[in-house]
């Protein structure tokens, strides 16, 4: 996939590691961390596999989760690369 959206299926870990690959082949590893006296946590992931729209690109950004759906956005340093990701477990 290089543009547009992608399904994925992603795995955190109870440390916090995110593991995953989308349908198109894209591979996701980073990290999914608490943020303190918040309800919310920070994003960390990279994205390899040749065939990622964000390709190479580190994205940080935030993760909230209301029920069972965690819902996360994040930009590139530049903030010219991001992300959405809404997913429920």
């Amino acid at each position: 996939m290089t543009d547009g959206s992608d399904a994925a299926n992603v795995t955190v870990s109870e440390s916090g590691a995110v593991t995953g690959t989308s349908t198109g082949g894209c591979t996701i590893n980073g990290t999914l961390l608490a943020i303190a006296n918040a309800n919310a946590f920070s994003v960390n992931v990279s994205l390899s596999g040749g065939v990622c729209g964000n390709e190479g690109s580190t994205l940080r950004g935030v993760a909230i989760l209301q029920g069972t759906r965690i819902f996360s956005a994040g930009l590139n340093g530049a903030r010219t690369e991001g992300f959405v990701f809404s997913g429920g477990r």
